[in-house]
């Protein structure tokens, strides 16, 4: 664990996003939360994230006067990464951080963020399906099937160094290319569609046009309907096709 880091875990929480939040306000150092389970787990678009005990729930915190472009992107190749490196597994990405294994969602990233006086509060909620019961078999898991807490706490040991070197380096120039070589539907024919105006409290040219460029690195073919233009607030959806 990097000595700079400062780790919480807990056997039970509602949210570890919740605490990381709370916590960030008391240290001036990074903040590692992590539990055995969560009882109001929640994944993007506040959508319910089941969290029963043995799984990895884990919530990154860090304070920083500027934030990280493709954030919860990088996130997601570091932890697909890492999981394959341990588990020694083909676990996949799906955009745009999404963790698959045998063609079922095992995982993903919630990134969270709140600024006063331009200092951030960020949180990176990391939740992963180690193994499951029967009865919750209609989720994805990576089956491990041996030393469940053994594997966990590699794990945890892995992402926070990772992600402690993350924060002071970024990831190298390749990071796009080894993204897409994760991607699940990579070698398919994505269409993107492209909706105007949309109002976004974040400024187009800095997250708005990363997509188009990412999707420009994964696939071989895009079928674009028109040019995305800096000074407009817009919104680009995926439809898988092939």
């Amino acid at each position: 664990m990097p000595g700079g880091l400062k780790r919480i875990h807990l056997d039970e929480t509602e949210s570890t996003n919740d605490i990381c939040l709370k916590e960030i306000n008391n240290s001036n150092k990074p903040i590692l939360i992590t539990a055995d389970m969560q009882t109001k787990g929640r994944g993007r678009n506040e959508k319910e994230w089941n969290s029963p005990k043995g799984n990895l729930y884990f919530s990154f915190g860090f304070t920083r006067h500027n934030l990280i472009n493709g954030l919860s992107v990088k996130v997601g190749l570091i932890v697909a990464e890492s999981l394959q490196q341990i588990l020694n597994k083909n676990v996949l990405l799906k955009w745009p951080n999404d963790l698959f294994y045998l063609d079922k969602k095992v995982g993903g990233i919630l990134v969270e963020t709140s600024s006063i006086n331009n200092i951030f509060k960020i949180v990176i909620g990391i939740g992963v399906n180690l193994q499951l019961s029967d009865s919750t078999k209609q989720w994805g898991n990576l089956e491990i099937s041996a030393d469940i807490n053994k594997f966990k706490e590699q794990i945890i040991e892995m992402l926070s160094s990772k992600l402690f070197v993350f924060l002071e380096n970024d990831l190298d120039e390749d990071w796009s290319k080894r993204w897409t070589n994760l991607c699940i539907h990579n070698e398919k024919e994505i269409i993107l569609k492209i909706l105007y105006p949309k109002v976004s409290a974040y400024p187009p040219d800095k997250i708005l046009n990363r997509p188009l460029w990412f999707f420009k690195e994964l696939t071989h073919r895009i079928k674009q309907n028109s040019k995305l233009k800096k000074d407009e607030g817009l919104i680009l959806q995926r439809e898988i096709i092939s």
